[in-house]
């Protein structure tokens, strides 16, 4: 089923939420160029080198974000493809794309969307400015990490899609990974879609991979949360998914 998404709208979406840190490089770069312009000798080489690795620091995130955002067809979500859920949730961080694609892909399913970002737990910047700027979607309900307001058991398939890495503190992680397995249908699963704290993710994102969690730290989540990781696989070089069920 097509995947209606606006072209770059992956990559836009970053400048537009994390404008800050662009404007204070485009500030830095015109610093450079202008000390490398007016002055001579060592001094205009540095800001010279300064600038090539400001730029190139600024730029490789931003191409390797439009390919994984919007060139590896990950919002297909291709990985789901097969199931036929009847009910499906999906977490969010404050930032719903997905909704609307569980809802193209799995037409009979009900789609609950629960959202489970606390503005006062949940530190983000760039998630309080695209709250500020996007609604938050009909029908979506607002929870806490310590309770989905669902019976035990009743849910075939869980989405997780780049948000659960908002959990910073890994005990909240693991009650809120607990709870989802609560959920749970005996024979349904929970697939999480993640960016890893790992060399390809920091040779993209430099410093930035530190807001991703490592692959030991969330299989000891999982373990921890009572989950077997069924598959694992990587649907970009950058982007890994565990799909989860019940032992």
């Amino acid at each position: 089923m097509p995947v209606n998404r606006h072209f770059a709208e992956g990559v836009l979406n970053i400048v537009r939420f994390n404008w800050p840190f662009f404007a204070w490089s485009a500030v830095g770069a015109g610093v450079l160029l202008i000390v490398a312009l007016c002055t001579h000798s060592w001094i205009a080489l540095a800001a010279l080198i300064g600038l090539i690795l400001l730029l190139i620091g600024v730029m490789i995130p931003l191409l390797v974000s439009f390919y994984v955002y919007d060139l590896s067809g990950l919002y297909e979500l291709s990985f789901l493809k097969g199931l036929s859920p009847r009910k499906i949730v999906n977490l969010t961080a404050g930032f719903d794309e997905t909704t609307e694609l569980l809802q193209k892909n799995f037409p009979e399913a009900e789609v609950l969307t629960f959202d489970f970002y606390q503005e006062e737990a949940h530190t983000e910047p760039s998630i309080r400015r695209a709250r500020k700027r996007l609604s938050t979607p009909p029908g979506t309900f607002s929870i806490s990490t310590s309770e989905i307001p669902l019976p035990d058991g009743e849910v075939d398939l869980i989405l997780g899609f780049l948000s659960l890495h908002e959990v910073r503190d890994i005990h909240e992680r693991t009650r809120f990974l607990a709870e989802v397995r609560r959920t749970l249908a005996p024979q349904g699963s929970i697939h999480i879609v993640e960016h890893l704290r790992d060399l390809p993710n920091f040779l993209a994102y430099s410093i930035g991979f530190l807001h991703f969690h490592s692959r030991k730290t969330w299989h000891q989540a999982f373990a921890s949360a009572g989950f077997t990781v069924t598959r694992e696989e990587c649907l970009t070089p950058f982007v890994r998914l565990f799909k989860l069920t019940r032992p």
